[in-house]
């Protein structure tokens, strides 16, 4: 009898790595991360503070969307990084493992590559304190049209 079960529970194991691939075999993330393409503005202070979009300068930025192991319209959160940039933002990493494990899709906007900045953290002025809202917002509009993002949430 032992030996019956014991023959029923290799198969059922045997049966389960089958089903979920080999040993050793690594499986593509499904759906996998992507790298989104933000087009934004380089604006001052007032420029922001007044809507004054038209003396902007024009920006391209990046961002990585990453997914929870599931297809479906998922809501999404956008994380920024700090003065340091985007590079070492450790809390927007851990901050987006956790949400994607509650099955939340996060997009890491990075608001200085696109614009040949590494950090700010030793010269703040080298970009407005509020770039990274009317990035934000840019990211917004991106994500919206994402098929994979419910916009709504």
């Amino acid at each position: 009898m032992a030996r019956v079960i014991g023959a029923a529970l290799t198969l059922c194991i045997v049966a389960l790595f089958a089903a979920y691939g080999r040993a050793g075999e690594v499986r593509p993330k499904f759906p996998a991360d992507e790298t989104l393409t933000v087009p934004s503005l380089t604006l001052t202070d007032e420029q922001f503070l007044q809507g004054n979009t038209a003396n902007g300068v024009a920006v391209t930025l990046t961002g990585q969307l990453r997914f929870p192991s599931w297809n479906e319209h998922l809501p999404a959160v956008i994380l920024l990084h700090g003065s340091n940039g985007a590079a070492n933002s450790t809390p927007a990493v851990r901050w987006g493992e956790f949400l994607n494990r509650m099955g939340i899709a996060t997009f890491r906007l990075d608001s200085f590559g696109g614009r040949g900045i590494d950090q700010v953290e030793t010269d703040q002025s080298r970009l407005s304190s509020l770039a990274q809202f009317y990035d934000t917002y840019r990211a917004v509009d991106v994500l919206a049209a994402h098929p994979r993002i419910d916009p709504s949430r």
